[in-house]
């Protein structure tokens, strides 16, 4: 992993993007990423009543909701998020995100490195965390 003793200033034109069906993924920091760290760091924006699928990923994030609403189902808690709010995902809990009526744009991190599985799938890399 390449580091650097120097701040980088990444903008949100400079994030690499990762379009999903249910979101757009925009990664600032990563051990690949436009500003190289030993974290990750991205931003996930969701349309209006956008929802991604029941899955699991393997690292703890955190997300913090920067704009609008979004629905987080945990296991068996339901979570309801504005503006403002945070929430750690924890690693291996199912997990889906739905974005509210005015959508949603959150901030999130981990450790890169994390994998993520829907339903009876293989494990995948997330893209944006590595």
């Amino acid at each position: 992993m390449t580091t650097t003793s120097s701040p980088l200033d990444v903008r949100l034109a400079d994030a690499r993007p990762v379009v999903t069906p249910a979101a757009t993924m925009r990664t600032y920091a990563s051990p690949s990423g436009p500003a190289p760290a030993s974290i990750a760091v991205w931003r996930t924006e969701m349309a209006a009543g956008a929802a991604g699928p029941l899955h699991t990923v393997s690292e703890d994030q955190v997300l913090v909701l920067v704009q609008g609403s979004l629905s987080a189902t945990v296991g068996d808690e339901q979570l309801d998020l504005r503006a403002d709010d945070a929430v750690v995902l924890p690693a291996g809990a199912d997990r889906r995100l739905t974005a509210g009526p005015d959508g949603a744009t959150a901030v999130v991190s981990s450790v890169p490195g994390a994998t993520a599985r829907v339903g009876d799938g293989d494990p995948v890399p997330v893209p944006w965390a590595r």
